[in-house]
C-alpha cells in the first residue's frame, strides 16, 4: 500500500510539472508555483515510501500549494474559474492526504 500511495503522489507531481510547463511562458510566477508544488510532492512521495514521520506534512503542503496554483492559473491565465474542476481536484487532494495520514 505504501508503494501505491507514493506512486499516486508522484503522478500528482507529474501533473503539476506538466502544468508548470504549460503556463511558464504566459505567467512565469504561476509556473514557478506549479513547479514548487511538484518538487514538494516528489519529496513527499519519497518520504512516504521510506515511511518518514514528515511525510504527512510534506504531502499536505505540496497538495495545498498545488491547489492554490491551480486556482491562480484559472484566475490569471485562463480568466475563468470552473468550480467543479477545482472541487474535483480538492477531492483528489483530500483523498491523497487521508491515504498518507492513515498510512503513517
Amino acid at each position: 500500500m505504501t508503494l501505491v500511495v507514493a506512486l499516486l503522489i508522484a503522478i500528482y507531481a507529474c501533473v503539476n510539472a506538466f502544468g508548470a510547463w504549460m503556463v511558464l511562458r504566459r505567467k512565469p510566477w504561476v509556473g514557478y508555483l506549479f513547479m514548487a508544488s511538484a518538487i514538494i510532492l516528489v519529496v513527499a512521495a519519497v518520504s512516504v515510501f521510506y515511511q518518514s514521520p514528515a511525510s504527512t506534512w510534506l504531502t499536505l503542503s505540496g497538495l495545498i500549494l498545488a491547489f492554490c496554483s491551480s486556482l491562480l492559473h484559472a484566475h490569471f491565465v485562463i480568466g475563468k474559474i470552473i468550480q467543479r474542476n477545482h472541487l474535483f481536484r480538492l477531492l483528489i487532494s483530500f483523498i491523497l492526504f487521508l491515504l498518507v495520514y492513515f498510512l503513517g
